[in-house]
């Protein structure tokens, strides 16, 4: 499926990580103006997630799949935050386009052990675009 619009969000697996400076900005205000905020908030933890508002950020942990997805929803935008991984295993990822679920969406996913960013489809876990990157400690 192609997502043309949804909730914004943030995705790990076997892991924790800290998200801060979590940023949208809407791209063709021409589409909707006005309707999306720029201030992501209303988080709620999907699956087998749990957040927590830490001083240095939002907090997204699981031992499996989880998901915290922001209240807003957005079309045509750039999307970006700054990502502390608390740990050497598992997966983050920025969550968007997405359903309630977290499962229907898109999600540029980093792998630290792998040094690899994806783009992926959530929905089947199909990759569409995969790059090698070289983290900062």
């Amino acid at each position: 499926p192609a997502y043309t619009g949804g909730y914004f969000g943030m995705h790990v697996w076997n892991s924790a990580a800290v998200f801060q400076n979590i940023h949208m900005e809407v791209i063709d205000t021409d589409t909707k103006p006005g309707t999306v905020n720029s201030n992501l908030g209303g988080w709620t933890a999907k699956d087998k997630g749990t957040i927590e508002e830490t001083p240095d950020g939002l907090k997204l942990s699981s031992a499996e799949n989880g998901f915290a997805l922001s209240a807003e929803q957005g079309e045509d935008f750039s999307y970006e935050a700054d990502v502390t991984l608390l740990q050497d295993s598992g997966v983050v990822s920025l969550v968007f386009r997405s359903n309630d679920s977290g499962w229907g969406s898109y999600m540029v996913q980093l792998d630290p052990e792998a040094d690899i960013l994806k783009l992926k489809d959530a929905s089947g876990d199909r990759v569409l675009k995969t790059e090698s990157v070289t983290l900062n400690a």
